[in-house]
């Protein structure tokens, strides 16, 4: 197709009176979509990593005499991991919407009432991810703060067979 000087004067005769008004729409939504889109990346990650743990850990306290690896159950590789209880915030920067996963408010809750572990991930002192846990339903007790994948060993308990609250103690290595 040849390019026509007629056909360039109609295609710009057709454009809207104030095109500057439909660009900034379409920037504000393009904007919006790639923010929520991270967002929802970030927060359904994290979501399905709690999931996955959860079950993970439920069916493990099917059989309490065997100890639980937490290296068996992330989907992603680490090298050292801290669990830190009690974790007091100064503020999320992640806050997730429309039940994603937890928002920035119930985070902020869960640290007011001392119910919030955090386990982050890194890998020769570069992180790779967090995983914020809710402590009335998995609670870390008695654990040291940092684990390689080999010793973040645990033993599970539960109240009442195989339901949450978990409780994960520590297995030496040595005990291992």
């Amino acid at each position: 197709m040849a390019f026509r000087p007629s056909s360039l004067r109609e295609a710009i005769g057709s454009l809207p009176a104030k095109p500057g008004v439909y660009i900034a729409i379409a920037m504000a939504l393009a904007v919006t979509g790639l923010y929520y889109h991270r967002t929802y990346k970030t927060c359904t990650s994290h979501a399905i990593s709690r999931i996955n743990l959860m079950t993970a850990i439920g069916e493990a306290a099917q059989s309490p005499d065997k100890p639980f690896s937490l290296a068996d159950v992330t989907p992603f590789v680490w090298s050292h991991v801290r669990i830190i209880n009690d974790v007091q915030l100064q503020g999320s920067d992640l806050d997730c919407p429309f039940g994603w996963d937890l928002s920035a408010e119930q985070r902020a809750d869960l640290a007011a009432q001392d119910k919030l572990t955090v386990l982050i991930f890194s890998i020769k002192s570069r992180f790779v991810d967090f995983l914020d846990l809710p402590r009335d339903e998995i609670n870390f007790a008695d654990a040291p703060v940092a684990f390689t994948p080999g010793s973040a060993v645990f033993t599970i308990e539960s109240a009442t067979a195989g339901n949450p609250p978990y409780v994960l103690r520590h297995v030496p290595v040595e005990q291992q």
